[in-house]
């Protein structure tokens, strides 16, 4: 008499019920990262590329911020960067003495937009030691 082995379907149901519940798992994965993208623009409103950009979140200034990312702009005036958490941004840009700045919110599992226009830093005058006027 011959003796027939049986194969149980349970561990391939098993295996492809695992397998199925993964795939959907990763497929229904939400971006959270909030992402910004910086546009750096001359008063001619021209890309400047390599213009130095710092992003800072909160109140804090940028050297003691938590949230924070610096680099240079690529050659069509941009800059990426993301955070994990939502945030009041502020974005400075610098090239070749001319200066700008901008903020935006950031949003969870966006790409925000802001464009910088870089300008001449205005600086405050000297003051005359006698007051300006000539007696």
């Amino acid at each position: 008499m011959v003796h027939k082995k049986h194969l149980s379907l349970k561990p391939f149901l098993f295996t492809g019920l695992l397998l199925t519940l993964f795939a959907l798992g990763v497929s229904c994965s939400k971006d959270t990262k909030c992402k910004m993208e910086v546009s750096v623009v001359d008063a001619d409103n021209k890309p400047v590329a390599n213009a130095l950009t710092k992003v800072s979140a909160g109140p804090a200034p940028y050297e003691v911020s938590t949230y924070k990312a610096e680099g240079n702009t690529n050659g069509q005036g941009i800059f990426s960067c993301e955070f994990d958490y939502p945030a009041v941004c502020k974005a400075t840009a610098e090239k070749d003495g001319l200066t700008g700045l901008n903020s935006v919110s950031t949003k969870e599992g966006e790409t925000v937009k802001v464009t910088i226009v870089l300008h001449q830093q205005i600086t405050e005058p000297e003051e005359d030691p006698d007051d300006g006027w000539d007696w």
